[in-house]
């Protein structure tokens, strides 16, 4: 599946858990990459309600 595909999916789901390792307290190096990767996609914020949405 491509990454842009990924990202639609994403974006239709009602909720997304991200499971990872916590190692002393901290998520893995990929988790934090994909959470900073959704960053990305609060500019597209709903123009009638001003939420953003997560992904």
């Amino acid at each position: 599946m491509s990454g842009r595909a990924s990202c639609r999916r994403l974006k239709r789901a009602d909720i997304v858990i991200i499971g990872t390792p916590l190692w002393f307290g901290v998520r893995s190096s990929v988790a934090q990459m994909v959470i900073e990767r959704l960053d990305g996609t609060y500019e597209e914020a709903d123009s009638e309600t001003g939420q953003f949405t997560l992904l």
